[in-house]
């Protein structure tokens, strides 16, 4: 199982694995523009869940699996 995140960006949903990265701004970019949201706390366990669809792996039959887009986490 790959390693729950810790953050989610309010604007666009990037996961964030670093504590370090809460409160900061998020820096994905989408259709050549940087994200303006800020990556919120989201370390509390009950925030995730394992995704179904990949069982937690992030990939399905070596892709990654289209539901998490490879992340093996969803936020509830």
């Amino acid at each position: 199982m790959k390693q729950r995140p810790v953050g989610l960006c309010g604007v666009c949903g990037n996961y964030a694995f670093r504590t370090t990265e809460i409160g900061n701004a998020c820096h994905a970019h989408h259709h050549g523009e940087t994200c303006s949201g800020v990556i919120k706390d989201a370390s509390q366990e009950s925030a995730w869940e394992a995704c179904p669809a990949c069982t937690g792996k992030g990939f399905d039959q070596s892709v990654d699996c289209p539901q998490c887009a490879g992340a093996g986490w969803l936020a509830v």
